[in-house]
């Protein structure tokens, strides 16, 4: 809906197929995942990272030649497997995100750099950039707005004390 509204159509091929798995709701699915579960276990976090980009490179990656694309894939996964370990870290589940967030916006814009090249002026590459990433920026938004509220308004309210 937001791509729509903004007037963003792509083109999906195999690479933008795989960036369908790469977007701003799976993410915060990995960071809850890997905020909830992984406590303490940055070895572990680190492979669940991995795979999870992985598996998608698996499926769609090997029908196409490795080039600079392929390989800014997997570097991608690898960044994402040590990103997870860093998610394990703050002590709330936004700080994580906002770490995620960052992840995935600069390997967007640089992915976005390579699939379309730098044009005229770095102004215009710029401001293209920001106009793809706009409906991330959104979502994102959404999302921390909510986490925040959730963890700093509903998790520290105390349970009454039960009398009798």
């Amino acid at each position: 809906m937001i791509c729509s509204y903004f007037d963003i159509f792509e083109y999906y091929g195999w690479l933008d197929t795989y960036d369908l798995v790469v977007n701003p709701v799976s993410g915060a699915v990995i960071v809850l995942v890997i905020y909830s579960c992984y406590k303490g276990k940055a070895k572990n976090a680190f492979y669940f990272g991995v795979i999870t980009y992985g598996v998608s490179f698996i499926m769609y990656g090997f029908s196409v030649d490795i080039d600079i694309l392929g390989l800014f894939i997997v570097l991608r996964t690898v960044v994402l497997g040590l990103v997870c370990m860093l998610l394990i870290r703050p002590g709330y589940f936004y700080s994580s995100f906002i770490i995620f967030a960052a992840y995935y916006l600069i390997f967007r814009a640089i992915h976005v750099l390579i699939t379309e090249g730098i044009g005229s002026s770095m102004f215009s590459s710029v401001s293209y950039i920001i106009g793809i990433l706009i409906p991330d920026l959104i979502i994102f938004a959404v999302i921390l707005a909510v986490s925040i509220i959730y963890e700093r308004a509903v998790l520290t309210v105390k349970k009454p004390a039960v009398t009798t």
